[in-house]
């Protein structure tokens, strides 16, 4: 039997030695509930209809189906602005997935010529660049510097390279 009289210096030891640990656990189990609290919250507020939920990745379908006319069942009564709504939401991922093709292809070829010249510094692939016929106002566009800036490496580097006698 626990006897809280006599434990209690020790129970008033193991509060003082652990509270850090006890003040954690509540603050986890406090935030655990709300989250629990959130979710319940989130799935009540959901909307059913027709035993899909409106926020499933397969909404169009759904909508279409429920929408559209269906060759099982007569055309339902749609609110005329519905529909074009739908479409230019269609046409706008259509357009937002051709843009995300088109990055992942910059990507691709930008990882190339990273691939391409690993060991070149700045100033040398800057320079290589440069002897490849862009200006310098296109050279700092492509590598996110100031005109100055690829200015001075430039110089920088024709001096280096003069001094070197490899120019």
């Amino acid at each position: 039997m626990f006897n809280l009289t006599n434990n209690s210096p020790v129970l008033l030891k193991f509060i003082l030695i652990y509270k850090y640990y006890l003040i954690l656990g509540c603050g986890l189990l406090v935030i655990l509930i709300i989250g629990a609290i959130f979710t319940l919250k989130k799935r009540k507020a959901s909307v059913k209809k027709g035993g899909k939920q409106l926020d499933d990745p397969g909404n169009l379908k759904f909508l279409q189906k429920t929408y559209g006319q269906d060759k099982d069942r007569d055309a339902l009564v749609v609110p005329g602005e519905i529909v074009p709504q739908i479409n230019k939401l269609v046409q706008l991922g259509e357009e937002i997935r051709d843009l995300l093709r088109q990055i992942e292809k910059k990507q691709i070829q930008l990882l190339a010529k990273q691939t391409e010249q690993p060991f070149l510094t700045l100033e040398e692939r800057i320079y290589q660049t440069y002897k490849n016929g862009l200006g310098v106002a296109e050279l700092a566009a492509e590598f996110g510097r100031s005109k100055g800036e690829v200015e001075l490496i430039l110089n920088l580097y024709k001096s280096k390279l003069k001094e070197g006698g490899r120019l």
